[in-house]
C-alpha cells in the first residue's frame, strides 16, 4: 500500500488540502445556522447603527451609517445568491457571511468611536488598521473552504445534501 499512495502524513496532509474532514462536513450535515446566519447579523448590524446614530454626533456619522446599510444589502444579497447551492454548502455560506457581517460592523463601530474622539488610544488605531486585512484573510480562506468541501461532497455524492 506504501508503494502506491506513498508516506500517509503526506499522503494525509495532501488529502486534507482537497477536502474537508469528517468532522466537519458532519457538522454542516446535521447542524443549523439560522443564529450565525440571520440573528446575530442583524443583531450587530442594529448595534454599530444605532452606536453611530447616537450622540455625540459626528459629520463622518451619516457616511458610516450608509455603509452600515450597503454592508446590509450586500449581506440580503449574498444570502440571495446562495439559495440555489446545495443545503451544505448554503448552511456554509451563511455562517461565513454572518460572521463577516459581524465583523464588519463591529469595525465600523469601533470607526465611528475613534472619529467621534471617544476612544483615541493607539490600540484601537492598529485594531481599524488591521482589521479589514483580517476579514479580506477570512473571506479568501472561506473561498478555499468551499472549494474543499465542493470536491467532498462530489466525492460522497453529496448533490442532494
Amino acid at each position: 500500500m506504501r508503494a502506491v499512495l506513498g508516506n500517509p502524513k503526506a499522503m494525509r496532509r495532501e488529502l486534507g488540502r482537497l477536502y474537508v474532514p469528517v468532522k466537519r462536513l458532519r457538522g454542516l450535515i446535521e447542524g443549523t445556522s439560522f443564529g450565525s446566519t440571520y440573528v446575530v447579523p442583524m443583531l450587530f448590524l442594529g448595534l454599530a447603527f444605532s452606536d453611530i446614530r447616537s450622540d455625540p454626533r459626528s459629520p463622518y456619522d451619516d457616511l458610516l451609517g450608509q455603509a452600515v446599510l450597503i454592508v446590509l444589502g450586500l449581506w440580503i444579497f449574498t444570502l440571495l445568491l446562495t439559495q440555489r447551492l446545495s443545503l451544505v454548502r448554503r448552511r456554509f455560506w451563511g455562517s461565513a457571511v454572518g460572521f463577516t457581517t459581524w465583523w464588519i460592523s463591529s469595525w465600523l463601530s469601533n470607526l465611528s468611536d475613534f472619529l467621534n474622539g471617544t476612544s483615541d488610544d493607539l490600540w484601537n488605531a492598529v485594531f481599524l488598521t488591521l482589521w479589514p486585512f483580517f476579514i479580506g484573510y477570512y473571506l479568501w480562506s472561506t473561498w478555499h473552504e468551499d472549494r474543499r468541501l465542493r470536491h467532498t461532497l462530489a466525492l460522497v455524492g453529496g448533490a442532494q445534501l
